[in-house]
């Protein structure tokens, strides 16, 4: 009788799993019993594709975006800079204090505009 399907089981995840597949008539191999435990995913990724296999594993998806950012950031040289938005409202903030003191709705809206004109003039 042929496999219903073809399955390579990667270390991360129990031996078991493949023993189940292979109950439920499917050809399941696993990356140890193939001596191959601690290849690269890549190298395993193609074995699969050369024998036809799915590869069933464990991903960290989340672990994977944020190191993909981070990674991306710091070829950008963006990684670990503050944003120039960030540094002027700073000094803003430093300078003329981070409170809006006016009482009028009209005023407390004009202030910060008005802090912003006399930095860019004081620079």
């Amino acid at each position: 009788m042929e496999p219903l399907l073809r399955f390579k089981v990667d270390e991360n995840l129990p031996i078991e799993v493949a023993e189940h597949l292979r109950q439920a008539g499917h050809e399941a191999a696993t990356v140890p019993e193939e001596q191959m435990g601690g290849a690269s995913d890549d190298v395993i990724a193609a074995v699969c594709r050369r024998e036809k296999r799915t590869l069933i594993t464990l991903v960290d998806h989340e672990r994977i975006a944020r190191a993909e950012l981070v990674a991306t950031a710091r070829l950008d040289g963006l990684y670990g800079q503050r944003w120039k938005a960030e540094t002027v409202n700073s000094v803003i903030k430093r300078k003329f204090g981070d409170a809006i003191r006016s009482r009028l709705v009209v005023l407390q809206n004009r202030e910060p505009a008005v802090k912003g004109w006399v930095y860019n003039l004081h620079r």
